[in-house]
């Protein structure tokens, strides 16, 4: 399938030296095991006390759904080095939430703003029974409890709307929510959506779409990233489908609607393609992700046209990167990657640039089981002393994961 966008696009696949030597100490800081949390997928957000906030697909004390239907899990700092944890809430189906896959934001007041994919008393239902087409909500902080609150209920494709938000929210400097949906949309293809929650005068959530993805060869197909948005308000993610193997996005805004281009359409093989998680850009306006077919990639603007770098091409060591990338102070990347390492429980990279351009790829963990298994779409967070911390959907003592630190 040919590339539709008029633009110039170089490909460079550059020679890089893989570094095994440089093993970085990893600390599990909990394990879950079942009630307080199972399988937790989300990257973590933290305070500015170093309380770490996350989500867990699974678990918690609701019977509505066969392995429970997740929670929001808070893990605080205590004496000797241990963390405690707390279940802030523990979704219940129904008309609440189900299946928390996507991470938090915190907005200055201290509340905590997430996606639920089912749930929400709607009419979604998959193959598995599970039910609704998902929620955006939000946890305040009141005392010793947190009061769930939810901003909005996804309708699914018979209605218009968007279903199954897999990816989280953000805000913009007025205080609106934005983000993704997985299905939905279009009626002739439910491929997913790209919407903006508004608050109004009357204190409700209004919603609107500000894209509906439409596959083939000249948009996206189903995106399971998040939104990142540029210096200029404009927004981008990736879908994992449409284009040829997948797209990287830009959504601009115009007068009174968003217009869609897509800044890269992965053609496979040394290119890489089915990207699963949104990307992050640069001071400079650069845009940075990852692609499960086994690519670190970099987007560079020129003028009207974008160039592509490979940075790194995961090939046998570790495989199936399916998370965010995230920078470091010296402009170092980390990410996760499903598979490989030495038990093939998947693994922790860096990738540092080089004076002269080239970038080295160095594993500083593979997950043993014990320590945690499997990050799936799970991100890393860097905190000002450089320590990582993420997040495993399994591993640990129960097998239902693991939040863990490491220490490059």
């Amino acid at each position: 399938m040919g590339n539709p966008i008029s633009r110039v696009l170089s490909t460079t696949a550059l020679i890089l030296a893989i570094t095994t030597g440089s093993q970085a100490a990893e600390n599990v800081l909990f394990s879950f095991t079942g009630l307080n949390g199972n399988g937790p997928n989300g990257t973590l957000v933290s305070d500015s006390k170093g309380n770490l906030y996350g989500t867990t697909v699974e678990g918690g004390s609701s019977t509505n759904c066969s392995q429970g239907c997740g929670v929001v899990f808070k893990l605080s700092p205590g004496p000797n080095g241990a963390w405690e944890e707390t279940v802030l809430h523990s979704f219940a189906g129904g008309n609440d939430g189900a299946d928390p896959y996507a991470g938090l934001i915190l907005d200055s007041h201290g509340n905590l703003y997430g996606t639920t994919f089912f749930g929400g008393g709607t009419s979604c239902t998959d193959a598995y029974g599970d039910q609704g087409c998902g929620i955006v909500f939000r946890l305040t902080p009141s005392g010793d409890d947190w009061k769930e609150t939810i901003l909005y209920r996804f309708q699914g494709g018979t209605a218009g709307d968007g279903s199954g938000p897999f990816a989280g929210v953000i805000f913009d400097t007025r205080g609106n929510l934005y983000g993704t949906t997985l299905n939905g949309g279009d009626q002739s293809c439910l491929c997913g959506t790209v919407f903006e929650l508004t608050l109004n005068s009357e204190g409700e959530w209004k919603e609107k779409i500000l894209h509906n993805f439409a596959a083939g060869s000249n948009d996206g197909a189903n995106p399971y990233g998040g939104l990142t948005f540029g210096a200029h308000g404009e927004l981008y993610g990736t879908t994992y489908g449409g284009g040829n193997y997948g797209t990287v996005f830009q959504l601009v805004p115009e007068s009174s609607s968003w217009k869609i281009k897509l800044i890269h359409i992965f053609q496979g093989g040394a290119d890489g393609g089915d990207p699963y998680a949104g990307v992050i850009l640069d001071t400079l306006g650069n845009v940075y992700g990852t692609s499960a077919a086994g690519t670190a990639f970099e987007l560079t603007p020129h003028s009207n046209a974008w160039t592509e770098t490979i940075l790194y091409f995961f090939n046998g060591e570790i495989q199936f990167p399916s998370s965010p990338l995230v920078f470091d102070k010296a402009g170092h990347l980390y990410g996760t990657c499903l598979y490989g390492g030495p038990y093939d429980n998947g693994a922790v990279f860096e990738l540092a640039k080089s004076p002269s351009g080239t970038w080295t790829e160095n594993q500083i963990v593979g997950f043993s089981g014990s320590d945690g298994g499997y990050p799936y779409y799970a991100g890393l967070i860097v905190n000002s002393k450089g320590d990582l911390y993420g997040v495993t959907a399994g591993g640990g003592t129960a097998n239902d994961g693991v939040v863990y630190e490491i220490k490059p």
